[in-house]
C-alpha cells in the first residue's frame, strides 16, 4: 500500500507540473498577444497535458532513426495514435492526424493549423469522405506545411490530402493506397445505385485536380488497376450509401516514377520499397482478416480503361 501511495503522489506532482507548464504557456501567449494560440490550447479539450509539454520543451521527442537527410519524424515509428483523439500535438511545430477524414476531424485540423504554430502535419489515415479530403488537401495546397505520412495514407488521404500538400515525406514502410474516385465509380455503375453525393462528387474531384495541377487521368487510373469485374450491391457506411464492387485487387500503390509524374509537389524522402510495402500489407491482412488490403504496387497500365460493369451473378 505504501508503494501505491508513493506512486500516486508522484503522479499527482507530475500532473501539477503539466498544469503549471500549460498555464505558463497560456500566460506567455497572452503577453505576446498570440490570441489564436491561446484559443487552440484552451479549446483542445482532448489534447493531453503531457502533449502540451512538447510545445514548452522543443526537442523533447527524439527524431526517428533511418529517415532521409533533412527529414526527422518527431515520433518513433509505430507510436500508437492517442486513444479517442483524431487531432493531437505530436511535437514542436507538428500536428498529428489519426483516423477518419470527415467534416468534424478536418475542422479540428484546420482550426489548429490556422494558428500558424504548426509547419508539419503527421498523418496516419485509412481515408474518409471525398468532400472533407478535398477541403483539407486544398487547405494544405495554400499553406507552407509539410505532410508527413506516418504509416498508412489511403483513399481520401492519398488521393486528395496527400496530392494537395506542397511537400510530402514518407517513412520507409509507408503504404500509400488508392482506389476509386466517384467519377470512375459512376462510369462503372451507370445510373445504378446513385445518390446526391455520387452525383455531386465527380465535379468536385475533377475541379480540385485541375486546380492543383494533378493530371485528369488520376480520376480513372487507380480504379482501372484494381481489375473491376462486377457490381455486388450497396452497403451503408456511416449513414452513406457505398458500393461493393468485385475486383482482383482492393488498392493500388503507385511506384516512385508514376507518383512523381502525377504529383505537382516535392517528395522529401525516398519512395517506399515494393517488397517492404507488399510484406507489410500481407502482415496487416493476416493480423486483421476483416481488413481487405490486396495491394497492387507499381507503374500502372495506362491502357486499361474504366467501363460499365455488369451485376455480379447471385446464383
Amino acid at each position: 500500500m505504501r508503494g501505491d501511495h508513493q506512486d500516486g503522489g508522484r503522479a499527482h506532482a507530475q500532473q501539477g507540473g503539466y498544469q503549471r507548464a500549460a498555464a505558463a504557456l497560456i500566460d506567455r501567449a497572452r503577453r505576446f498577444k498570440f490570441w489564436r494560440v491561446i484559443d487552440t490550447i484552451q479549446s483542445f479539450v482532448r489534447v493531453s497535458l503531457p502533449a502540451l509539454m512538447l510545445v514548452c520543451l522543443p526537442g523533447a521527442v527524439a527524431p526517428a532513426a533511418g529517415e532521409a537527410a533533412g527529414v526527422s519524424y518527431p515520433l518513433q515509428a509505430g507510436t500508437p495514435c492517442p486513444s479517442g483523439r483524431t487531432v493531437s500535438i505530436a511535437g514542436p511545430s507538428t500536428l498529428r492526424f489519426c483516423g477518419q477524414i470527415n467534416d468534424e476531424t478536418v475542422d479540428l485540423a484546420i482550426r489548429a493549423l490556422e494558428t500558424g504554430y504548426f509547419d508539419k502535419l503527421l498523418i496516419d489515415s485509412l481515408g474518409g469522405f471525398t468532400k472533407a479530403g478535398v477541403r483539407l488537401g486544398r487547405y494544405l495546397n495554400g499553406q507552407d506545411i509539410d505532410l508527413y505520412v506516418d504509416g498508412i495514407c489511403m483513399s481520401a488521404c492519398s488521393q486528395f490530402v496527400m496530392l494537395g500538400a506542397r511537400r510530402v515525406a514518407l517513412r520507409e514502410n509507408s503504404i500509400v493506397a488508392m482506389h476509386d474516385t466517384q467519377m470512375a465509380t459512376n462510369l462503372l455503375t451507370g445510373p445504378r445505385l446513385r445518390s446526391p453525393e455520387s452525383d455531386a462528387d465527380p465535379a468536385l474531384e475533377a475541379g480540385f485536380y485541375e486546380e492543383i495541377g494533378v493530371p485528369e487521368e488520376m480520376l480513372y487510373v487507380p480504379l482501372a488497376q484494381l481489375r473491376p469485374s462486377c457490381l455486388a450491391g450497396a452497403v451503408e457506411i456511416d449513414g452513406h450509401t457505398g458500393l461493393r464492387i468485385k475486383t482482383r485487387y482492393s488498392y493500388f500503390m503507385p511506384d516512385e516514377r508514376y507518383f512523381k509524374n502525377i504529383y505537382p509537389g516535392l517528395l522529401l524522402t525516398d519512395w517506399p520499397d515494393r517488397e517492404m510495402v507488399l510484406d507489410r500489407a500481407a502482415e496487416i491482412n493476416a493480423r486483421s482478416p476483416e481488413f481487405d488490403l490486396r495491394l497492387v504496387y507499381g507503374y500502372p497500365d495506362r491502357s486499361m480503361t474504366v467501363e460499365r460493369i455488369p451485376d455480379c451473378d447471385r446464383s
